[in-house]
C-alpha cells in the first residue's frame, strides 16, 4: 500500500501543467472529481485549466483567479495564450471530447503556438462511438485525434483494457491512471438496518451509458416490493440527468432520485450508509462502443463504502470484466430484470453475506484503487514528459511534394542496425540491383546475400564487389515456389523496375530465368538467423514473403516495397502485405511517397506513418514497409527518418516554391535509387510515327522488337549470318553472272525467308504469350468482379444494416424526445386548464361576492336615506329644544360633529361603490362573453384572460377587496353606532320637550 509519503514524493515532482479539460476542477462531475483527487496537494503555482465555463463560455483558472470569456475566437485565444504563457507551463495535459468545437479549436491553437511538451489523455472510447453515431463528425476529429497523439510525448487512459485496445489502433503505448482512494477517508463503521433494505446509485443517467440498466433495477425494485420485500432505490443525479431519467422512472413508486452536489464527505457519508451500492451499464450496442473499455470513476469509491457492489452490465465491459478478474461484488451481465431481482433478493435475505461482500469490497478497493498510487503515477509521467524537449513533441504531418523530400529506407535500417557489426549477422537483399542497399550492412561486416536476375544490373554489381567474400551474387529471381525457364523483363525507362511481370508498354523480354525461395536459400547455405530481409521485386514482394519459412525462422526486420498499382492484377493490396506482416507479429511502419510521376526520375517522399487496421494511404501511393520483430518505438523510426531526411538544395520546405518543376537531367538522384537513362534516339520519330500512322507504328515496332529479340539471341543468329555470308560472297565469287546471280540471290531468298520464318515463330509465340495472358487476365479479371461483386454486396449489406440500425436507433430516441415533450406538453396544458378554471371559479366567486356587495350597498342607501330624514326631523326638534334649553347646545354640536363625519365616511363609500359597480359591470361583460364563445374560442379566451388577470394582479385585487370589505364593516360599525347616538340623542330630546 502506498502511503501519503510517497504521495508527497509524487508532489516533489509537480511540473507546471496546463490542463485543458471541459470540466472543472471539483465541478462535482464524474471527471471533475476524479481530477480533483488525482491533483489535491499539487502545489497551486503549478496548475492552470482550460475549461467550458457555460455553453459555448470558456474558463481559466489559476492561483491568480478565475477568467472567462465569450467564445473560442481568435481574440480570446490570444488572451489566453498570454496568460499561459505568463503561466509559462512545463507540459500540456489535454483530454479532447466530442461536442467542445470551441474548447477544441481554442486547445490546437495553443498546443501549436505554446510548443510544450503535450499529454493526451482519454477517458472513453468515444472515437469508436462518435464514428458509430455520426461519421462526418467524427472524421474532422478523428484527423485532429491522431495528430495529437502523434504529437504527445506520453499518452494516458483509464484503464489497461483501453491500453491494450488503443495501442492495437494506434500503435502507439497509452499508460492507465484512474480513480482512487485514501483508506483515511473511509472508516469501518457498523451497518445500521433500519428494516428497509437502502439500494444506492450515484452518476449519470445518459442514455448511451447507463440509464436502461438503471431503469432495470428500478423495476427489480418495484418488483420485489410486491413481493413483500422491505427495499428501495435511491438514486444520486444531476438535475440535467434527473429530468431526462424522470419519465422513465415516473412511474415506480420505490425510487427516489436525489438532486444535491453534496460536499466529499456527506458523498462518502450517504455511500457508506447504503446497504448495497450499484454500479450500472446499458447492454446496446451503442453504449457498449462507448464504454467497453472505461473503468467507472466511482468504482473505488462503492468498493470502500463497505456495502457489497451490484454491478449490472455486459460482461466484456471493462468495469464488469475488472470486477470479475478481482472477484468481488455481485455481478449481473445478462440484461434482464429476473436476473438483477434475484440477485437482490440473495442478498436482502443474507446480512451475513452481506457483511462478507462489503468487508471483501474494502480490501480491494484500499489494495488495488489506493489514490496514492495514483497520484504518484500522473506525477510521474507529466514530470516525465516535462523532461521531454519541445521539439519531441511536434510531428509535421507530411513532407509536400514541393519540397522534393527524399531518403533511402534501406540505410535508416542500417542506422537502426548499426549496432550489429561482424560475420554473425546475415543480410539477404532480393533484388539487389547495383548494391546500394548492401553496401551499408557491407560496411558493418555483414554476410549478405544478393540476388539480382537481370543481367545488366548483375555486372554491374559483381564489379561493385568483386573481390568481397562477405557477398554472395546469385542470378536467380526469388518467390513463393520454386520455379524454371521464367520470363523476366526489363524496360528501358529505368534499370529499377525489371522483373518477372511486364507492367510497362516499354517492359521486354531479357530472357528467362529460374526461382527460388527463401526457404530453399537458408537450406542450401545453412543460415540459421536473418537479421535483415530487404525486398524490392516490382510487385513480387508478397510472393517472396510467402516463400519464408517462418514457423523456423523469423527476420529481425522486413524491407519491402508496396504498388497497387503493380499488385492488384496479381490479386492483392498492400494492405494485404502489411497485415500478413503484422499477424506474424510484427510492428510495421508505413514509409509512404507520393504517387510517381514517371520513372526514371527522382520520387518524392511523403511521411512515415504506422499501419494500424483503421491506416487509410491514396490508392495511388506507393512506398515501403519497413516491419520490425522488436519494435524500437515510433519516436525512435520518426527520428531516425527525420535525421535522414534530405530535401531539394537544403530548402525547408516552407522556403520551396510551391509549383517547383523537377529538372530530370539533371536533379539528384535519391540513395539507393535507379538511375535515370537517357531516351533512345529514336524515341522522337516513333512518336511522332505513332500520333501520324498507328498501323505503321505498330508494324515497325514489331519489326524492331523481333530484331531485338534476334540481338538478344546472337549466339544463334550469328552462326547463320556467317554461313549467309560464305554462300553470298561465294556466288559473288563465281565466273559467270548467271550463276553468281542464282548463288547469291538464292542466298539472299534464303536469308531473307528464314528471317520472316524467325519474324513469324516470334509473332506467333509472342501473340501465343499475349494470348494467354489475355486469357488469364481475363479469368483473373472476371474473378476480381465476381469477388469484388460480392465485397460489394456484402459491404452494402453491412452498411444497409448498419444504417437501419443507425436509423432504428435515431426514430427510437426521437420518437422517444417526441413522446417526452408530449407529455410535457400535455402536462403544461393541464396545468394551464387548471389555472383558468381557478380563474374562473374565482371570478365566479368575486362576482357574487360584487353582488351581494351591491346589494349591501342599495341597503345603505336606504339606511343613509331614512339618516337623512331623521336628522331633518332632529334639526328640527334641536330648533326646539336650542329655544327651550340652553344646556343641550354641547351635545347637540357634538352630535352633529359625528353626523359630518358619517356623511364623510358615506361620501367615500359612495366613490368606492362606483368603483365596484364598474368592476362588476366589466365581469359580467366577460361572462357573457365567455357564455357566447365555443369551446375553442373559450379556452382561447381563457387563455387570454390567464395572461391579462396575472397571479400578482389577482392577489393585489383580492387584498384591495378584503381591504374594501373591512373597511366597509368598519363604515357599518360607524352607522351602527350612529344610528346608537342619534337614538340617544332622540330619547334626550323627547324627554327635554316632556320636562318643557
Amino acid at each position: 500500500m502506498i502511503g501519503a509519503g510517497n504521495a508527497n514524493q509524487a508532489a516533489s515532482l509537480s511540473p507546471r501543467v496546463f490542463l485543458i479539460d471541459m470540466t472543472r476542477i471539483g465541478d462535482a462531475t464524474a471527471t471533475g472529481e476524479l481530477k480533483s483527487a488525482l491533483f489535491a496537494g499539487w502545489p497551486k503555482n503549478a496548475l492552470m485549466q482550460l475549461f467550458v465555463a457555460d455553453g459555448d463560455r470558456l474558463g481559466v483558472f489559476s492561483n491568480n483567479g478565475e477568467r472567462t470569456f465569450a467564445n473560442g475566437d481568435g481574440a480570446s485565444v490570444s488572451v489566453i495564450e498570454k496568460l499561459a504563457r505568463q503561466f509559462d507551463p512545463e507540459v500540456i495535459l489535454y483530454r479532447p471530447a466530442p461536442r467542445t468545437a470551441h474548447l477544441h479549436h481554442a486547445a490546437m491553437q495553443l498546443i501549436e503556438r505554446l510548443q510544450k511538451p503535450l499529454v493526451t489523455w482519454i477517458m472513453d472510447d468515444w472515437p469508436a462511438a462518435l464514428a458509430h453515431q455520426d461519421s462526418a463528425a467524427a472524421a474532422g476529429l478523428e484527423r485532429d485525434w491522431r495528430d495529437l497523439l502523434q504529437r504527445s510525448v506520453v499518452r494516458l487512459s483509464i484503464s489497461d483494457a483501453m491500453s491494450g485496445a488503443f495501442q492495437r489502433r494506434y500503435g502507439l503505448s497509452f499508460a492507465a491512471v484512474a480513480n482512487g482512494v485514501d483508506p483515511a477517508d473511509w472508516p469501518e463503521a457498523p451497518r445500521k438496518e433500519d428494516g428497509v433494505l437502502k439500494v444506492r446509485y450515484a452518476g449519470s443517467l445518459a442514455e448511451n451509458m447507463t440509464l436502461s440498466s438503471v431503469v432495470m433495477v428500478a423495476r427489480a425494485v418495484e418488483q420485489l416490493v410486491d413481493q413483500g420485500v422491505k427495499i428501495k432505490f435511491e438514486i444520486k443525479t444531476r438535475e440535467m440527468w434527473r429530468r431526462l431519467a424522470a419519465p422513465h422512472l415516473k412511474d415506480f413508486k420505490n425510487t427516489h432520485m436525489v438532486v444535491a452536489d453534496l460536499e466529499p464527505s456527506k458523498y462518502r457519508a450517504w455511500l457508506r450508509e447504503a446497504d448495497i451500492t450499484v454500479i450500472a451499464y446499458n447492454f446496446d450496442t451503442t453504449s457498449k462502443t462507448y464504454i467497453q473499455y472505461s473503468l467507472a470513476n466511482k468504482l473505488p469509491e462503492c468498493l470502500a463504502s463497505g456495502a457489497p457492489l451490484l454491478a449490472v452490465g455486459p460482461s466484456d465491459v471493462a468495469t464488469i470484466s475488472a470486477l470479475d478478474k478481482l472477484d468481488v461484488g455481485v455481478r449481473v451481465t445478462k440484461s434482464s430484470v429476473d436476473e438483477v431481482a434475484i440477485a437482490l433478493t440473495q442478498l436482502a435475505k443474507e446480512s451475513d453475506r452481506r457483511q462478507r461482500l462489503g468487508a471483501q469490497a474494502r480490501r480491494v478497493a484500499f489494495q488495488h484503487f489506493n489514490i496514492f498510487a495514483a497520484r504518484e503515477k500522473l506525477a510521474h509521467a507529466l514530470y516525465t514528459a516535462s523532461r521531454r524537449s519541445a521539439c519531441d513533441a511536434v510531428v509535421s504531418s507530411e513532407e509536400p511534394r514541393s519540397v522534393g523530400a527524399h531518403l533511402d529506407e534501406t540505410a535508416i535500417v542500417a542506422r537502426l542496425l548499426s549496432g550489429r557489426r561482424g560475420r554473425k549477422h546475415v543480410m539477404i537483399d532480393v533484388g539487389a540491383h547495383f548494391g546500394t542497399s548492401a553496401s551499408y550492412f557491407e560496411e558493418m561486416g555483414w554476410t549478405i546475400h544478393c540476388f539480382e536476375p537481370d543481367p545488366a544490373n548483375r555486372v554491374k554489381l559483381e564489379q561493385r564487389y568483386a573481390g568481397v567474400s562477405a557477398v554472395s551474387i546469385d542470378a536467380r529471381a526469388v518467390g513463393d515456389e520454386p520455379k524454371r525457364d521464367v520470363l523476366f523483363y526489363a524496360s528501358q525507362e529505368s534499370t529499377g523496375i525489371s522483373g518477372l511481370s511486364a507492367f510497362r508498354e516499354s517492359h521486354e523480354e531479357v530472357g528467362r530465368v529460374d526461382v527460388t525461395t527463401v526457404e530453399e536459400i537458408i537450406r542450401e547455405r545453412s543460415i540459421s538467423s536473418i537479421d535483415f530481409l530487404k525486398i524490392d521485386v516490382e510487385g513480387f514482394d508478397y510472393a517472396v514473403l510467402k516463400g519464408v519459412p517462418w514457423e523456423t525462422i523469423r527476420p529481425d526486420v522486413v524491407e519491402c516495397e508496396f504498388e497497387d498499382a503493380k499488385t492488384i492484377p496479381m490479386g492483392h493490396r498492400w494492405r494485404d502485405t502489411a497485415a500478413y506482416l503484422v499477424a506474424r507479429d510484427y510492428t510495421v511502419y508505413i514509409s509512404e511517397w507520393h504517387p510517381i510521376i514517371r520513372y526514371g526520375i527522382p520520387h518524392d517522399w511523403r511521411r512515415i506513418n504506422l499501419f494500424t487496421e483503421s491506416t487509410e494511404i491514396p490508392a495511388d501511393a506507393w512506398g515501403n514497409l519497413l516491419a520490425f520483430k522488436d519494435d524500437p518505438g515510433f519516436d525512435t523510426v520518426r527520428s531516425a527518418f527525420s535525421s535522414s531526411l534530405r530535401r531539394r538544395n537544403g530548402l525547408r520546405p516552407e522556403a520551396m516554391p510551391v509549383n517547383i518543376q523537377t529538372n530530370a537531367k539533371h536533379a539528384p538522384q535519391p540513395a539507393g535509387a535507379p538511375p535515370a537513362v537517357a531516351r533512345p534516339f529514336y524515341a522522337v520519330f516513333g512518336e511522332r510515327l505513332k500520333r501520324r500512322s498507328p498501323r505503321l507504328f505498330a508494324m515497325v515496332r514489331l519489326f524492331r522488337r523481333a530484331l531485338a529479340a534476334m540481338w538478344r539471341r546472337w549466339f544463334l543468329v550469328a552462326p547463320a549470318a556467317v554461313v549467309f555470308g560464305l554462300i553470298f560472297f561465294a556466288g559473288l565469287a563465281q565466273p559467270d553472272f548467271q550463276s553468281r546471280v542464282l548463288i547469291s540471290g538464292g542466298a539472299l531468298l534464303f536469308a531473307l525467308f528464314a528471317m520472316l520464318c524467325v519474324l513469324g515463330v516470334w509473332a506467333y509465340h509472342r501473340i501465343g504469350l499475349l494470348s494467354a495472358e489475355t486469357i488469364a487476365l481475363r479469368s483473373e479479371l472476371e474473378r476480381k468482379i465476381s469477388a469484388e461483386r460480392a465485397n460489394t454486396e456484402e459491404e452494402y449489406r453491412r452498411v444497409r444494416d448498419g444504417l437501419l440500425m443507425r436509423m432504428d436507433g435515431f426514430v427510437r430516441r426521437e420518437s422517444d424526445r417526441l413522446k417526452q415533450r408530449l407529455f410535457e406538453h400535455d402536462v403544461s396544458l393541464a396545468k394551464i386548464d387548471k389555472n383558468v378554471s381557478e380563474l374562473v371559479s374565482k371570478a365566479d366567486e368575486m362576482l357574487f361576492e360584487f353582488n351581494a356587495r351591491v346589494r349591501t350597498e342599495a341597503e345603505l342607501d336606504h339606511a343613509i336615506a331614512e339618516i337623512e330624514d331623521g336628522l331633518h326631523s332632529l334639526e328640527a326638534d334641536l330648533d326646539l329644544a336650542r329655544r327651550s334649553e340652553t344646556d343641550s347646545k354641547e351635545k347637540i354640536e357634538e352630535l352633529q360633529n359625528r353626523i359630518g363625519e358619517q356623511e364623510s365616511a358615506i361620501k367615500s363609500m359612495s366613490e368606492e361603490r362606483a368603483s365596484l359597480q364598474e368592476k362588476v359591470g366589466k365581469l359580467e361583460e366577460y361572462k357573457a362573453r365567455l357564455s357566447e364563445l365555443s369551446g375553442a374560442e373559450k379556452d382561447a379566451a381563457r387563455a387570454e384572460q390567464k395572461k391579462t388577470i396575472s397571479d400578482n394582479n389577482l392577489r393585489a385585487l383580492q387584498k384591495k377587496y378584503r381591504a374594501l370589505a373591512k373597511h366597509s364593516d368598519a363604515q357599518k360599525d360607524r352607522l351602527d353606532e350612529a344610528y346608537a347616538h342619534i337614538k340617544a340623542a332622540r330619547q334626550q330630546l323627547e324627554s327635554l320637550r316632556r320636562k318643557s
